[in-house]
């Protein structure tokens, strides 16, 4: 069994400040002392997955949460028109074709392991996306024209509500599935979960690396907070501002469910940068050439130069 570092980094820089524009680089080379999870079956959002944290029954779903009116005319002539409004099940299924078919080619993570060609992992991250939906807090951004039928879907926001409980992220993965603790060496851990494609295993486990390098509950005080899993623009409507809507979005629907906070690993830089425009700040940030499992760095040659992992209070 092939164990590889999950979070690697001092309590000193796992509390860097919120505002802090410093890159934790540094951290991203494994240290010895730290936990350890198993490589071949790791899952870590269960926390999302099981949260008991439920969309109160006073805000009506479905919403219309934004329109906006595009920045740019199209080749028709017209500036497109959108609604942004919470995913309904009857369109879960287009979504998840929209993330699987543009953001998996085009996010860089997904698109450096070349995920959609890992069929394993394709269906692994449908499901995913399934199970954030049924939270009820996922967004789409569909076209507003006239005519009747179905709508054509300009982007998504695949956010759920990540929660916190009485225990931690690793206690949560010992009581909902395997904990192997009489094996492991001190001060090490090693969990069991299914996931089996490798492609998604080793995104997730990044996610996971990135989700111990801050104390988000800790740090702002919250039990619960708005989570992500893709966020996506059809290429027809990139450069209609859509995305930074979406992003914006997250303080309507939030404020009205009563979230105080959301929380993203960006990896590439356009939505870094929609996200600091937004009003997101920079928690941490982790060069992708410095992030390495047995001293081999695991996304070589990406375009973008680190992922950063920011916050956005709701208020």
């Amino acid at each position: 069994m092939r164990r590889i570092p999950s979070a690697s980094i001092s309590p000193a820089a796992r509390e860097s400040s919120a505002s802090s524009s410093s890159s934790l680089a540094a951290a991203c080379i494994p240290s010895q002392a730290t936990s350890w999870i198993t490589e071949d079956n790791f899952f870590s959002f269960c926390r999302m997955a099981n949260s008991p944290w439920k969309r109160p029954d006073s805000v009506p779903f479905p919403s219309v949460w934004r329109r906006y009116k595009g920045t740019k005319k199209m080749p028709t002539g017209n500036i497109p028109m959108f609604s942004i409004e919470d995913l309904t099940e009857d369109y879960v299924e287009e979504v998840i074709e929209h993330m699987s078919s543009i953001f998996l080619r085009d996010e860089t993570v997904c698109s450096t392991s070349k995920l959609c060609e890992d069929p394993v992992s394709l269906a692994e991250i449908q499901e995913l996306w399934r199970k954030y939906a049924k939270q009820r807090v996922a967004l789409v951004a569909f076209v507003d024209e006239e005519g009747g039928g179905r709508r054509r879907i300009a982007g998504a926001n695949m956010t759920g509500v990540a929660y916190k409980g009485e225990v931690s992220t690793l206690e949560l993965l010992a009581n909902a599935l395997v904990v192997l603790s009489s094996t492991a060496e001190d001060g090490e851990i090693e969990v069991r979960i299914s996931l089996k494609g490798e492609a998604l295993r080793k995104a997730i486990l990044l996610l996971e690396y990135c989700d111990n390098l801050v104390d988000v509950f800790k740090k702002y005080n919250v039990k619960e907070y708005m989570t992500a899993l893709g966020l996506s623009v059809s290429r027809e409507f990139r450069g209609q501002g859509l995305g930074l809507e979406l992003l914006k979005t997250r303080l309507d629907i939030g404020r009205a469910v009563g979230l105080k906070l959301t929380v993203t690993l960006f990896t590439g830089v356009a939505s870094q940068v929609q996200a600091e425009r937004a009003g997101f700040e920079l928690l941490a940030e982790v060069n992708y050439e410095d992030y390495k499992v047995d001293g081999e760095v695991v996304y070589p040659n990406t375009k973008t130069k680190s992922l950063k992992m920011m916050a956005m209070r709701i208020v």
